[in-house]
């Protein structure tokens, strides 16, 4: 059952993630963007690999650096090493979340959210 403060919770995470989109959608002269548009950007800036087109799998790849780099702060992964070409490496560790559908989601937000603030974006 949904609480009042889980519910406010929710809204603020919401509120603060459509002004992550916003600015980031006016920077790029985008319409709107979506997690996986963010979650590129963020593997673009953790490898620092800049292309004008990428793979599909190359897009796959950053969105999993993206996602490993997010989720390290709250020990989901640990980072190893970054490799000649720039790609960065995780290990799982045992902790890692088992969450479904929105909560994963949620968490991923939560995480964009902070990485933006690290970042003084």
């Amino acid at each position: 059952m949904q609480t009042i403060e889980n519910s406010i919770i929710d809204l603020e995470l919401e509120m603060q993630w459509a002004k992550i989109c916003k600015k980031i959608a006016l920077d790029f002269d985008k319409k709107e963007v979506d997690l996986e548009t963010i979650l590129m950007l963020i593997g673009i800036q953790e490898c620092g690999i800049i292309k004008s087109k990428y793979t599909k799998e190359q897009k796959q790849d950053l969105m999993h650096v993206a996602v490993c780099s997010l989720l390290t702060p709250i020990g989901c992964f640990e980072y190893l090493h970054t490799d000649a070409d720039g790609w960065k490496h995780y290990k799982a560790k045992a902790t890692v979340l088992e969450l479904t559908g929105d909560s994963q989601e949620n968490v991923l937000k939560r995480q964009v959210i902070d990485y933006f603030k690290t970042m003084n974006y």
